[in-house]
């Protein structure tokens, strides 16, 4: 079975602040993948103008637009840039007949990369409970997960 998202609790912050600014930390990463995705796509629109007037398709490019918000972390946005675009490339046809509106995104996952180049996220066993390593906007945070009965099938995917 593929997972692609596990949700388990932070029970503390072992390194990076503390648990309120861990969290403030948090919100504002989403909040800024959320209007990066929403920009995404309004640049998406202007690029096809000439489209919608009767010209030919033009290539979608966002990555110059969005980049400059990402300050350290440049391939999370471009994660985001191309995510939103191939959804809006896929849909471009719908939208420009009228049968489809463009996306909007209420929420836009903070993509936590795991890939040979850039991994944003380091989970370490150590026994008792699962430690956690993230980056945010403002850096790396160390974390311990909650553990227990009531996580033991997200802990056990996430040893997996």
């Amino acid at each position: 079975m593929l997972r692609r998202t596990i949700a388990i609790p932070v029970a503390e912050v072992i390194s990076g602040g503390t648990k309120q600014e861990f969290y403030e930390d948090v919100r504002k990463s989403l909040d800024l993948s959320r209007q990066a995705a929403n920009r995404t796509v309004s640049v998406c629109m202007q690029q096809d103008e000439t489209l919608w007037s009767g010209g030919k398709a033009p290539k979608l490019y966002a990555y110059p637009v969005i980049a400059s918000e990402f300050p350290g972390v440049a391939s999370v946005a471009a994660n985001i840039t191309n995510t939103v675009t191939q959804q809006y490339r896929r849909d471009r046809w719908e939208i420009q007949k009228g049968r489809r509106s463009a996306p909007t995104f209420r929420s836009f996952p903070w993509p936590l990369l795991n890939n040979k180049s850039d991994s944003m996220v380091h989970v370490t066993d150590a026994g008792e409970y699962l430690a956690c390593r993230i980056k945010l906007l403002s850096g790396w945070w160390v974390v311990r997960l909650a553990g227990g009965s009531s996580h033991r099938d997200q802990i056990a995917g996430l040893r997996n």
